[in-house]
């Protein structure tokens, strides 16, 4: 089961669509719903990159953003896990990895 964070069709440039290094970049090889997704959560994908979770709440409702981009329609199920729809396209780089180990680092030492 996998995590997979999505945009919906109409979001993407169908003469300009992402590759596998893209797309492998918005896998995550576990199960990821949001109401797990705490603040600064740092999930790996199939890429070797890093998607680094963010959380808000304002008014009640909390919102979840991945790599600073907005979950519109969170933990939509589908046969091989779960998806996270998206606001627009993102993109994973392994130097995120860096970014989330020195969060991890920096929220150790509080």
């Amino acid at each position: 089961m996998v995590t997979v964070f999505a945009v919906q069709d109409g979001i993407l440039d169908p003469a300009k669509p992402p590759g596998s290094d893209v797309l492998n970049g918005l896998i995550h090889d576990k199960l990821s719903y949001t109401p797990d997704m705490k603040d600064g959560l740092c999930l790996s994908s199939r890429a070797g990159g890093s998607l680094r979770i963010t959380t808000t709440e304002e008014n009640g409702k909390k919102e979840s953003q991945v790599n600073g981009v907005r979950i519109t329609a969170p933990n939509v199920i589908f046969r091989g896990g779960v998806i996270q729809y998206l606001d627009k396209v993102i993109y994973t780089f392994s130097s995120l990895a860096l970014l989330c180990t020195k969060w991890h680092l920096d929220s150790a030492a509080e």
